[in-house]
């Protein structure tokens, strides 16, 4: 049966703060400024939209000098989530980055014509490293342990599995969630052609309208 709110979602998400898993299994991973795993979007309409759509990245990134105070506040803010469990200020947070036009979250609703209010966007690894790295073990482990408790929440009806990296999951998402449709497409990054990406556009749109109701 599918939820009609967040709190499981937002408790999957908090329950991952503390977990020091791949920073203790010998893969040579050094945390970078934010030394928490990172809460992702929700948007607050996301559990009435239909269909539902789940980006999935690979991870938050590297992060950047220690002295970068966008970085620093944005710690703070997901530490504080995960003391308390309150979400708005992280949406709220998240809702100023997409308004700037961050690509991480502005390309896929310029590009496939997405409502971010609709949508939820995560990570594989929800930590970010420096220099950036996300082996392999540090990928399965977080899905099996995080990503996939919270995709489970979500019940998403189309997953976006985003970038190259991304795309190995794309069986165990489906046993997950059978109902999906699971589909790899291209990162916010890619520097292929733009007649290749509005081309990629064009599909993925047709995927998503395809399973809207009466579609």
């Amino acid at each position: 049966m599918k939820l009609n709110n967040t709190h499981d979602a937002v408790a999957a998400m908090q329950g991952a703060g503390g977990c020091e898993d791949c920073f203790q299994m010998s893969l040579g991973l050094t945390r970078s400024l934010c030394d928490t795993p990172q809460p992702r979007w929700i948007g607050k309409d996301y559990y009435t939209a239909s269909p539902r759509v789940a980006v999935v990245l690979i991870n938050p990134g590297g992060g950047g000098p220690s002295a970068d105070p966008t970085l620093a506040h944005e710690a703070n803010l997901f530490r504080q989530f995960h003391r308390t469990g309150d979400y708005q200020k992280v949406r709220d947070y998240f809702t100023t980055a997409i308004r700037r036009g961050d690509r991480w979250l502005s390309w896929y609703r310029d590009s496939f014509g997405l409502n971010h209010d609709e949508i939820a966007q995560l990570n594989i690894a929800w930590c970010p490293t420096r220099e950036n790295r996300y082996p392999g073990p540090m990928l399965r482990h977080c899905f099996s342990k995080h990503t996939s408790r919270l995709l489970r929440t979500l019940e998403p009806d189309v997953v976006l599995l985003s970038g190259s990296a991304t795309h190995p999951f794309a069986a165990d998402i489906k046993r997950l969630i059978p109902h999906s449709e699971v589909v790899r497409t291209i990162h916010y990054a890619n520097r292929g052609a733009n007649a290749d990406k509005l081309e990629e556009a064009r599909r993925v749109k047709e995927i998503i309208a395809a399973k809207a109701p009466g579609a």
